[in-house]
């Protein structure tokens, strides 16, 4: 029987990935009875070294992959950060409105009725690198909750979180696997029975750090500090070296839709088998129960490319290098593989190469929207949709007819 990848509409915060993969995963596993109270010593700091560290020997690595989407996932806001655009009120009706607040270098969402303030929340962390937006956590003791307002960056507007419709939810739990996908550790405790998370604040190391993909960095560090001329590149995780599924599993963790949590948050380490910690929710019947945003694998493995070939996300995807945009790049990457000598080239007739050969993703992977990342737009209860470019790669007639009445217009100029 073919395994479905599902993605579940339950979960309600855009970002990603970018903004990347909070909607998809924040619940899941909740319900899952066999998760108790997580191991102290399963996410413990003791080895964890930050990205700061990685850069004394690694510098351009560092520094290349410090403007990715990947790293810039969560961030902490400390004062002074830059948080307000757009416009900072978003009416839910005639006497209800939140607004994005600055007091004193930082940030707060404010709920108003009537014109008196009912909650003011302090904006403590953001999600999402904000190519498609950005939502915002606050700390409450030690717990973690989602304020209502995200920041959708393709409108430049302030709107209620997906999900949401015309409610007003100040008191959203952050869970741990929310977390697992936008920063690389955190310490908590889960007791259940009690539905009660605590996490450690101090512990919260935010963005997908180099530690998330390499491991825990504390012992490689020390090994070569003592070890200088050694380039073995002992006590890490050696990417290069993985096999097919590890690759693979290894990113299907944050983009491998819906799954069922086996094992507690943050256990699965670069290198693990993903079948081990969590179940791949087979919900969905069809292709199209995918959504495009947080199921790039799952849609990754109902192409015929991926199929046919061992491509993982590293065959198109530079681990280390901001590539957003570059559709020639990619398009190259395709070439790869689809050439004139093995008889699977583009086919398509009386178009410039030139410009053609410039961008296969359009064509074969176009941009949709996600029924994940939709919203209300304030007050016009207009659907708002974030769309994303979808991952199963094949013919879209529709889009190429249009791909390639635009490069015929382009070839006559």
């Amino acid at each position: 029987m073919r395994i479905f990848f599902g993605s579940r509409i339950t979960a309600t915060i855009s970002l990603l990935a970018i903004f990347v993969n909070f909607i998809v995963f924040c619940n899941n596993g909740n319900n899952n009875k066999k998760v108790i109270a997580e191991d102290p010593a399963a996410n413990s700091q003791d080895q964890y070294a930050g990205s700061e560290s990685c850069k004394n020997c690694h510098k351009d690595i560092y520094q290349q992959y410090s403007t990715t989407a990947h790293f810039h996932t969560s961030a902490t806001l400390a004062k002074g950060s830059h948080v307000l655009d757009g416009q900072q009120m978003v009416p839910f009706n005639h006497s209800t409105v939140v607004k994005v607040l600055q007091e004193d270098s930082l940030y707060y969402q404010a709920l108003y009725v009537n014109g008196k303030q009912q909650i003011k929340q302090k904006l403590d962390i953001s999600i999402g690198a904000g190519n498609t937006g950005k939502t915002y956590l606050s700390w409450r003791e030690n717990h973690l909750v989602q304020l209502p307002l995200f920041y959708f960056a393709p409108t430049q507007q302030w709107v209620n979180s997906p999900g949401y419709g015309d409610k007003v939810v100040f008191n959203r739990l952050i869970t741990p696997r929310c977390l697992e996908c936008h920063a690389s550790n955190v310490e908590f405790s889960q007791d259940i029975t009690r539905g009660n998370i605590e996490f450690k604040p101090a512990s919260l190391k935010v963005g997908i750090n180099c530690e998330k993909c390499h491991g825990a960095a504390k012992q490689h560090i020390e090994f070569h500090e003592t070890h200088p001329n050694d380039t073995t590149g002992g006590f890490t995780a050696d990417v290069s070296h993985f096999t097919r599924i590890q690759k693979l599993d290894m990113c299907a963790i944050c983009h491998g839709g819906s799954m069922n949590a086996i094992k507690p948050p943050f256990t699965f380490k670069a290198g693990d088998k993903l079948s081990n910690h969590y179940s791949y929710n087979t919900v969905a019947t069809d292709v199209a129960a995918l959504d495009v945003h947080g199921n790039q694998y799952g849609l990754l493995s109902m192409s015929e490319c991926f199929n046919k070939s061992e491509m993982t996300c590293g065959s198109c995807h530079s681990a280390h290098n901001n590539e957003r945009g570059q559709k020639a790049l990619f398009s190259q990457r395709c070439m790869n593989c689809h050439t004139k000598a093995d008889a699977n080239f583009c086919t398509v007739q009386n178009v410039s190469q030139v410009l053609l050969v410039k961008n296969c993703i359009d064509c074969h992977m176009p941009e949709q929207p996600s029924k994940t990342i939709e919203f209300l737009e304030p007050l016009t209860n207009k659907t708002v949709s974030a769309t994303m470019r979808s991952h199963l790669i094949k013919v879209y007639p529709g889009d190429s007819k249009k791909i390639m009445a635009y490069i015929t217009k382009m070839s006559k100029k």
